[in-house]
């Protein structure tokens, strides 16, 4: 429950000040240079080898796990597992990925680049990481490293505990 009095807020009991910046403004913003940089890297890289974004982040995280489960794919490319399983099926249909019974417990499924994948993944990795690069390269190092710090302590804050109370 959200209270709010002068010059404090109360979440759940516990006061807070209430913030200083526009929070609003600042998660539009957010949004807005995710999907800019989002939007570069597919058009200036991944559309010219018919790859979506979200099937190349999954490509490159099961790439470096060598062999992933499924779950913990979906966790690392930061997509829900229904996604997952349509991105996964677009990637196999291409011979990009294959799906592989897990030999301790025949519910779980692991993934696998193929040889054909790795091929892809070493023709786009230095195109990609170049635009990458060019997307903060107008910011200096302790920029970056602040702008990476603030994301982790922002998703981890959003997979805690008490942001998992509030969507229940």
């Amino acid at each position: 429950m959200v209270t709010k009095t002068s010059g404090e807020t109360r979440v759940n009991g516990r006061r807070r000040a209430i913030p200083r910046a526009d929070v609003g403004g600042t998660l539009v913003e957010l949004h807005r240079a995710a999907n800019a940089v989002r939007h570069h890297v597919e058009q200036a890289v991944l559309r010219h080898k018919n790859l979506s974004w979200t099937g190349f982040v999954v490509l490159r995280e099961v790439y470096s796990a060598e062999r992933i489960e499924t779950r913990e794919a979906a966790i690392r490319a930061g997509i829900a597992k229904a996604t997952l399983t349509g991105v996964v099926n677009t990637l196999v249909r291409r011979n990009l990925l294959r799906r592989i019974q897990h030999p301790d417990d025949g519910r779980l499924v692991l993934l696998e680049v193929t040889a054909r994948g790795k091929r892809l993944l070493r023709d786009i990795l230095p195109a990609s990481q170049a635009e990458e690069i060019f997307t903060l390269g107008h910011l200096d190092d302790a920029q970056i490293t602040h702008v990476h710090e603030l994301m982790r302590k922002l998703v981890v804050h959003l997979d805690g505990d008490e942001a998992h109370d509030r969507r229940s």
